[in-house]
């Protein structure tokens, strides 16, 4: 057993596995949504002053850091939410259609 810890090393990843198995789709379409716009508060500045840096402009100003970002978010969002739960239904059918079960293909 781990110090301060229920659960020994060999069942953590087993039971971290059934726990995202377990999560309902309308709350894994949440944190995927959340996830995504995070990504593109954090990164989609970076991609816009390294596209402007490389193409010799100088970098935009602030106001202009987020510009368009909404429309890509709009754009990325749904297909994202869209394609992980399409895969999560994929695998779940998968899963019990061989009858299956993660703890034991592992």
């Amino acid at each position: 057993l781990l110090p301060g810890c229920a659960m020994s090393l060999e069942s953590a990843p087993l039971d971290a596995v059934d726990d995202r198995e377990s999560i309902r789709l309308g709350r894994r379409a949440v944190i995927v949504a959340a996830a995504s716009a995070s990504d593109m508060v954090v990164n989609f500045p970076l991609w816009i002053v390294a596209k402007r840096v490389s193409a010799g402009l100088p970098l935009p100003p602030r106001g202009e850091l987020y510009k368009g970002s909404g429309t890509l978010y709009l754009a990325m969002g749904p297909m994202t939410v869209v394609a992980d739960g399409s895969t999560t239904l994929f695998e779940r059918a998968l899963l019990d259609l061989g009858g299956f079960s993660q703890r034991a293909a592992l």
